[in-house]
């Protein structure tokens, strides 16, 4: 295993095998272990056996080992690709693209693009005919109307009724352009 961390204490080791990295508890009574602790550098490979109790890696053995580094020629290549290229064959990639406008977008997760989402968006009936969306909408506008103006009238407690009339009949048609257009 790779030694790719070292504790602050040196009572725990973190190393790195072929399942990825974990930390391991090292038993600060077992003298052999503390020399070899003392000793190790991060990249060195140690032999460990150990137990876990309640979720904790104990080591049980550990021996620092020695492995020979794998040499490297000069004909080999980096061929890694990175960016919008994938590393596989080419010819097996699926582009996927947007229903409406045929943007290529990065995966097949939604049939159309943002952008051509945001147009539609606005368009949506979710079902209603526009007569009954037109009728939501102003019972919408209604119940506006209705709370701004029991509002304004418990901060105005001189308010004639005519001027809640007009106030009722004013704010109606300001929601309305508002919301309606």
């Amino acid at each position: 295993m790779l030694v790719t961390g070292i504790g602050s204490k040196k009572n725990m080791l973190q190393l790195e095998d072929v399942t990825g990295k974990s930390w391991y508890k090292i038993n600060e009574s077992n003298e052999e272990h503390q020399k070899i602790v003392d000793e190790l550098k991060i990249g060195d490979t140690v032999s460990v056996q150990y137990s876990t109790i309640n979720g904790v890696k104990n080591i049980n053995e550990l021996k620092k080992t020695v492995e020979t580094p794998i040499p490297v020629t000069n004909n080999t290549k980096n061929t890694l690709k990175v960016g919008n290229v994938n590393n596989f064959n080419s010819n097996n990639v699926e582009t996927f693209k947007c229903k409406t406008c045929g943007k290529v977008m990065p995966n097949g997760n939604y049939e159309n693009c943002y952008d051509c989402n945001m147009k539609n968006k606005s368009t949506k009936s979710y079902g209603k005919t526009p007569a009954e969306q037109n009728h939501i909408a102003r019972q919408a506008i209604g119940h506006m109307t209705s709370v701004t103006v029991a509002a304004l009238i418990k901060t105005i407690p001189e308010i004639t009724e005519e001027k809640v009339i007009a106030l009722i009949n004013n704010l109606y048609d300001t929601y309305k352009t508002k919301v309606l257009g």
